[in-house]
């Protein structure tokens, strides 16, 4: 199992994707979920990856983007019921997240609005212990924000392409 975990973070460091120029006068990144949360403690983790990943441009433009994260959740399965693991001892780990993404213009004027949800599975057979199922629990968060950062780049392309400028 651990030349699994070895295997997967090498590649996740080499499909770090680039960061992405938009055309809005400023981006915010907004902390929604309540603190009793299953996922709190990775959420500052998605917000350096949204900060990092997206960047203003020096036009001067009259919108703005806000991105709320309204959900953070993690759970855990046994997924005994069902055919495809029953030969295996192990357990399902889900993480997934909840975004808003919303232009407004300079008068709170709301312009585009998309709600997305992004979501990260694998199964991990029971091995090891609570620090190997810790680091497994990173490695599916990691991997969650590298689909957001896919999916973002996705939606920022095909529905508000106008704001997306040449690097």
């Amino acid at each position: 199992m651990l030349s699994k975990i070895v295997i997967f973070t090498f590649f996740f460091i080499y499909l770090e994707a680039s960061d992405i120029k938009l055309g809005f006068k400023t981006i915010r990144v907004k902390n929604n979920i309540s603190s009793y949360s299953t996922g709190q403690k990775f959420v500052p983790k998605v917000i350096k990856t949204l900060e990092n990943f997206l960047s203003t441009s020096s036009d001067q433009k009259k919108n703005h983007l806000v991105i709320i994260i309204n959900r953070y959740n993690v759970t855990v399965k046994n997924p005994n019921t069902s055919k495809v693991f029953s030969s295996k001892k192990g357990k399902l780990y889900n993480h997934t997240v909840d975004l808003i993404i919303e232009v407004v213009n300079e008068n709170k004027k709301r312009l585009f609005l998309e709600e997305i949800k992004v979501t990260s599975l694998k199964f991990f057979e029971i091995k090891g212990g609570i620090k190997n199922q810790l680091k497994f629990q990173e490695l599916i968060s990691d991997e969650l924000n590298l689909n957001l950062i896919k999916k973002l780049r996705k939606l920022f392309m095909v529905k508000i392409g106008d704001y997306v400028l040449p690097n």
